[in-house]
């Protein structure tokens, strides 16, 4: 009976089903007593219903169909009074055995035969056919009823949920589940290299199958996950080792996830494998959104369920049917908003008049293009409306709750999101809804009606097969010449990866760009050193002829007598003087020749000039055109955040609705837009932080009031743009972050010690909520409790180049802060030099960019700082933070900085060159360097370079919380037993050398100066195996704290590294006589100095064996 239902579920069901069963009783004894109160008999029909749904839910079917057979018994006494007594004698009977059922639940010795003496009185009160009892009792009790109806309600589910998403949502659920599902079984089956960090990843992967399956709706995957996660959280709360059979039934469980997400029937037994797994099921995370199969209230006739399926087999052309989803995308996201702003406002008249024109024209649109069942739903939906809005109905929360879903459904069957039969039960379960709601106006109805039971029949029902009047018909034709119209317009819809193949194109188009600008300088400065080139050489030419060639002419007639012949017989001009007659030799016509060549050179010069000139104008246009293309690119891939608030709303209203809290959503700035892939990547982290904000944040009514808040709780989403990132800012009225609460939790689990816990302020705890692992939640829920959500969404943020930070108070709320780039293909970039290397920094983490005087520079203690609008803003040096070596500075000239926004503060960067900014494509680095810290990507110039792209707000402000985290040492796998403690006053240069030591598996313990590791010394429960220390530090040097620790018995012998960049012998003299073990001068090599920690702590271990 309940042998697989964990016992605190049984007991929650226990005590919600007996006090609704006593009510069910007393109901039916005041209709007994007086048979005109038809609403104290529907009360308790509800009653039974809502019971029966609680029972099939855990999995009780015998309670479910005695609670069924209550139900439809009350339900016909609604209508009928000839056979009043037996129906309520037979409704008493039935109410006691469903008592003695609940009495004996715990106890698991429920009497079969009572359930069988109840199934056959309700038979024989309807005068069923005798010859089927047998038959009956066997589909109800028999042995294998509940393996096949667990099979049929499995194997349907992928279908019977896709009412919650289109079709687009519905293969990213299955592509993200079998991508995540792939990691868990790779890591499966490699049992010889998993490791704690592997387990954790598995845990991860099914915490985010459970979160993505439970939103959409997929209980059975969302359950699974769950108990998989709550095994593997008992193994590592036992310390149980990892054994083949725990891998096996992970497998099985992960191999029956897929089954269930393809929509096959699984091979393996669920409730035998919850069973295993010993899942303890606290509560249903998407109540409202999944509907069990279970039996209707109404009777429909098979004729009319014929109709309505003939209407939804109807076929609609692809042309119309594409423009009519493209309208109809936009009534449905106002019904949505509509609907969701009468959750504040029930009765604003405003809000049901733009809901009533919204349905009304998506009924119109419909009934235009041949969608019968959307035309039928929405003018129900539309009646519904009219009679509220004529006051001849009140608003309740019932009501809205059947518009809400309503509207589900009419989402779904625009956009064909599942299967025929799903959409069938559904249709049929709404219409009989509305059936119920609207039956007073049943004398409005035209004959053709939907055939209920007889009992119902009587009160007719809404007409659902009726053809529509003339003026309906008009109006249809209106809307089909709209749609012609629009159709005419030659709108065209390409697949996205076409638009990618694009982006790639233009990315490449601009590389080429960059690279002939490259060569167009290079050319110009060419033709630049021709100038002085070709001053030389016309000097030279104008000495030639000036100079030279007369003093030639002038002593020609001396060399003449000397020399008695010449190169030409001059006789002819003995009459001629050498000032009335030139005369040329060789040299002449060579000084000559040097002329007229440096005359050539000079004209082919200015007409170089003249191309340059055109060059720079064609390249300007062709940047412009460039840069206007990729714009225009860009846009085409840009999204509104409104894309997701169907999503968001949905997501907030279920776990509102489950743990009976109210919660309002706002969402400001829903036309700002990001690139489509951002958006879907940062669709499961929003999801996450809403449902954390009302299942942690926002409390009961009661408990608001009670601390003067209203008794709704506000979720406000604002996105707005900040220069070239989106800015997503999530804050809630709630409870707020408590941080003692979770810095205790960080001391429980190792990250911190009592000390520093006590030490820390509330904007260094709160990064902690980030860690793994570490939770303030007092109880464990489908939606929250385990933390590893929030990491997850840290993980996202950090995949998309963006950055998240948090801040609260106690009792006034929680905001969250995500910042994003809008685009992640294409971006301006400033190129720097910083130790003679080449990067690049996204010009969206830069505030600012200026040269500063060395006077400018002041110090703060040992830490350089500038003056920003009178505020002091840290200097630091991006050589250092890059552990590169330094070039050295010849004190002269002006310093080259950056300024990034770190948090709430600002840090100045020092390179050594700002080279220019420009536009670059964002290259990923692949999974092996994803997890290089401060690394976003890389960039390809035009030379062929491979330059960096850096991420210097987490340089200069790791997301990791400001004092490192500790890991409880684990036995065997790397060598995670080695404490080192790192002192030194740079702040740099204590993340360089952490950095260092997390590499190598090492722990890290961080100290500012010697005072401050003296401190932490006293409050570390594991001492260091080797002391890193620098020299010049405030308070206390290294020299101090190296005589300090020698003179402690337990640091006597321990290994002291000196890491300074004092390289004098007489530093070096002084630390080693005073006990110094190493003497290594920065900057040293990453090698070198591990070598010296390895050989010295092993030679450490090995003395204490002696």
């Amino acid at each position: 009976m309940a042998k697989n239902i964990a016992p605190e579920v049984i007991r929650g069901f226990v005590a919600e089903a007996g006090p609704q069963l006593e009510s069910i009783q007393n109901l039916v004894q005041r209709f007994q007593a007086d048979r005109s109160q038809h609403d104290v008999i529907q009360d308790a029909r509800r009653a039974a219903h809502r019971i029966k749904g609680e029972s099939s839910m855990i999995g009780l079917s015998e309670f479910s169909h005695l609670a069924y057979s209550l139900e439809n018994l009350l339900d016909q006494l609604g209508g009928e009074c000839d056979r009043g007594d037996e129906l309520l004698g037979t409704s008493f009977r039935l109410v006691e055995l469903l008592g003695q059922y609940v009495v004996s639940l715990e106890s698991n010795r429920f009497d079969q035969d009572a359930i069988r003496e109840g199934i056959l009185a309700y038979r024989r009160c309807l005068q069923l056919p005798e010859q089927d009892d047998e038959a009956e009792l066997r589909r109800m009790l028999g042995d294998s009823v509940d393996n096949e109806d667990t099979t049929d309600a499995t194997t349907d589910e992928s279908a019977h949920t896709r009412h919650a998403v289109d079709a687009a949502q519905w293969d990213n659920f299955r592509h993200d589940v079998a991508d995540r599902l792939q990691v868990i079984t790779d890591l499966l089956h490699d049992p010889d290299n998993l490791e704690e960090e592997d387990v954790q990843q598995i845990r991860r992967a099914l915490h985010s199958v459970k979160g993505c399956a439970g939103v959409l709706g997929v209980q059975t995957v969302a359950d699974l996950a769950h108990a998989c996660e709550d095994y593997l959280q008992r193994l590592s709360d036992d310390g149980s080792e990892f054994s083949a059979n725990v891998r096996a039934l992970l497998l099985q469980s992960i191999d029956t996830i897929c089954e269930v997400v393809e929509g096959t029937a699984p091979s393996t037994d669920l409730s035998e494998l919850h069973r295993r797994l010993g899942s303890s099921v606290a509560g249903e995370d998407d109540a409202a959104e999944k509907s069990e199969p279970t039996p209707r209230a109404h009777v429909v006739s098979q004729e009319a369920l014929d109709a309505i399926r003939a209407d939804l087999d109807h076929v609609v052309s692809e042309e119309l049917l594409s423009v009519f989803r493209e309208e109809a995308e936009d009534h449905i996201k106002q019904l949505y908003n509509g609907l969701n702003s009468l959750q504040t406002a029930m009765h604003d008249r405003d809000h049901l008049q733009a809901i009533r024109r919204s349905a009304h024209t998506l009924k119109g649109a419909a009934g235009a293009v041949g969608m019968r069942v959307v035309t039928k739903l929405s003018h129900r939906m539309e009646d519904l409306l009219d009679l509220l809005y004529e006051g001849g109905k009140e608003m309740t929360q019932e009501i809205l709750v059947l518009l809400l879903d309503t509207t589900d459904r009419l989402h779904d069957l625009s956009f064909d999101a599942f299967d025929k039969d799903d959409q069938l039960s559904r249709v049929v379960q709404l219409y009989c809804q509305y059936a119920d709601l609207l039956e007073h106006r049943a004398s409005d109805a035209a004959p053709s009606e939907i055939v209920l039971s007889t009992q119902m029949a009587g009160g007719g029902a809404a007409n659902l097969a009726a053809e529509p009047d003339g003026d309906e018909q008009r109006r249809g034709q209106q809307q089909r010449e709209k749609f012609d119209r629009r159709v005419n317009d030659q709108m065209l819809r390409v697949p996205m990866s076409r638009v990618d193949e694009l982006v790639r194109t233009v990315s490449e188009l601009i590389i080429n760009r960059t690279t002939f600008e490259q060569r167009m300088a290079d050319f110009v400065r060419c033709v630049e050193e021709l100038r002085p080139a070709l001053g030389r050489l016309r000097g030279v030419s104008t000495e030639l002829e000036t100079r030279y060639s007369v003093d030639e002419l002038r002593s020609q007639s001396r060399r003449k007598g000397r020399a008695g012949h010449s190169v030409v017989d001059e006789s002819r001009f003995d009459e001629f003087d050498t000032l009335e007659f030139d005369r040329y030799n060789e040299f002449h016509l060579m000084a000559r020749s040097v002329s007229e060549a440096t005359n050539d050179v000079n004209t082919v010069t200015n007409e170089l000039r003249t191309l340059i000139g055109d060059f720079d104008s064609l390249l300007v246009r062709q940047d412009r055109l460039s840069r206007d293309t990729q714009d225009r690119l860009m846009r085409i891939r840009m999204v509104p955040l409104a894309a997701l608030a169907t999503r968001l709303h949905r997501a907030v209203r279920v776990v509102a609705t489950n743990q009976g809290k109210r919660v309002e959503l706002v969402i400001e700035g829903e036309d700002t837009e990001l690139d489509k892939s951002v958006l879907e990547e940062i669709a499961d982290p929003l999801l996450h932080l809403l449902r954390n904000a009302v299942d942690h944040g926002a409390e009961p009514p009661d408990l608001r009031m009670v601390k003067g808040k209203s008794e709704q709780a506000t979720i406000r989403i604002r996105a707005f743009y900040q220069g070239t990132q989106v800015v997503l800012r999530i804050s809630d009225d709630g409870s707020g972050l408590d941080p003692k609460r979770i810095a205790q939790a960080a001391v429980n689990r190792g990250h911190l010690s009592q000390a520093e816990a006590e030490s820390l302020t509330a904007q260094e705890i709160f990064p902690y909520i980030f860690v793994p692992g570490l939770s303030t939640a007092t109880q464990i829920s489908e939606v929250s409790g385990r933390g590893v959500g929030m990491d997850i969404v840290r993980d996202k943020v950090q995949r998309l180049k963006g950055t998240i930070t948090v801040d609260s108070e106690l009792d006034k709320g929680t905001t969250f802060t995500i910042r994003l780039p809008m685009t992640l293909a294409v971006t301006r970039a400033l190129l720097v030099v910083a130790g003679n290397e080449l990067f690049a920094v996204p010009m969206q983490s830069v505030v600012q960019i200026a040269r500063l005087d060395r006077e400018q520079i002041d110090r703060l203690g040992n830490e350089p700082v500038i003056r920003l609008d009178g505020t002091a803003c840290p200097l630091i040096k991006l050589s250092e933070l890059l552990n590169l070596r330094e070039v050295e500075d010849d004190g002269r000239g002006t310093v080259p900085v950056f300024i990034v926004r770190a948090g709430e503060k600002q840090v100045a960067v020092r390179v050594e060159r700002i080279l220019s900014g420009r536009d670059i494509v964002v290259k990923t680095l692949g999974t092996h360097l994803r997890k290089v810290h401060g690394l976003v990507g890389a960039t390809l110039l035009g030379d062929g370079t491979i330059v960096p792209i850096l991420d210097p707000n987490a340089m200069v402000t790791s997301e990791k919380p400001a004092v490192p985290l500790r890991t409880r040492s684990t036995s065997g796998g790397r060598d995670t037993a080695t404490n080192i403690m790192i002192v030194d006053d740079s702040v740099s240069v204590r993340r360089v050398m952490e950095n260092l030591v997390h590499s190598q598996g090492w722990l890290p313990l961080v100290a500012k100066d010697g005072l401050d590791a003296i401190e932490l010394l006293q409050s570390v429960e594991t001492p260091p195996d080797v002391f890193l220390l620098d020299i010049e530090m405030p308070r206390m040097d290294g020299f101090e704290l190296l005589s300090t620790l020698r003179s402690m018995p337990q640091y006597r012998d321990k290994p002291i590294i000196m890491v300074t960049s004092r390289a004098g012998e007489k530093h070096r003299a002084k630390a080693l006589s005073l006990g110094a073990t190493e003497y290594v001068v920065k900057p040293y090599q990453d090698d070198q100095l591990i070598a010296i920690i390895k050989r010295l702590r092993d030679a450490s271990k090995e003395s204490l064996l002696v």
